[in-house]
């Protein structure tokens, strides 16, 4: 699936539900060259999206959606009721690309597609780091042609991986917080300024945290003990 031909033949659809001319997906590197018809909750919404992403072409028409290679959906709310209203519609998505833009799902939310025959993935993105996409490999290729030469950025996942991964790192950023925040707090009772103490602090950690994940299985040595 090349950008030529994507963009030529069949361009991306894009399926929305709130305010996506504020969201990361806009900056999409291909999104602009590739956009086609722009589908909301309403054909006045539809008409603002493209007025917005200065991109695409207003529809209200689901048959003219299911014509393109590749959709991508995002959704603020209401994302399972879009899948249930696209896989009832009676348009034909076998083998079309479905990719929610998410950080918050995963393909399974997909399923009643995927049922139909499309190719079923998400897209989700670290802060402003790596994109994250999961599910079928023409999803995925449908996301690496959109990034294009930015593919140095998009990690891939195995399907269903998304979530876990997202959990942990939270989870770690959690961890991580409490004793960041007392060191940072014994520099600045020693005269240091916060934003001093807030760099020193992170400095530190970030060269902490990368040793460890290089040696994830090294362990500290054992305290001396007084056993004689």
């Amino acid at each position: 699936m090349s950008s030529r031909g994507m963009s030529a033949a069949k361009p991306v659809g894009l399926v929305c539900a709130g305010a996506v001319s504020q969201s990361w997906v806009t900056q999409l590197p291909g999104l602009g060259s590739w956009l086609g018809p722009v589908k909301a909750l309403t054909a006045a919404a539809s008409t603002r999206v493209v007025r917005s992403l200065r991109a695409g072409a207003a529809t209200d028409n689901w048959q003219v959606m299911a014509e393109c290679a590749g959709i991508l959906i995002y959704a603020e709310t209401g994302l399972e009721a879009i899948v249930r209203t696209m896989a009832e519609c009676g348009s034909d998505w076998k083998g079309r690309a479905v990719v929610v833009c998410s950080n918050t799902v995963d393909s399974c939310v997909l399923a009643p597609l995927q049922a139909l025959g499309a190719h079923c993935g998400t897209l989700g993105l670290i802060e402003e780091g790596p994109y994250l996409v999961e599910g079928d490999p023409a999803a995925v290729r449908l996301i690496q042609g959109l990034i294009g030469a930015h593919r140095s950025r998009l990690v891939k996942l195995p399907r269903e991986a998304k979530l876990p991964l997202l959990a942990e790192l939270e989870a770690s950023l959690e961890a991580a917080l409490p004793p960041l925040t007392g060191a940072a707090a014994h520099l600045r009772a020693a005269g240091m300024s916060a934003a001093d103490a807030q760099t020193l602090v992170l400095a530190a950690f970030q060269r902490a945290a990368r040793a460890r994940l290089k040696s994830p299985h090294r362990s500290r040595r054992p305290a001396p003990t007084n056993d004689g």
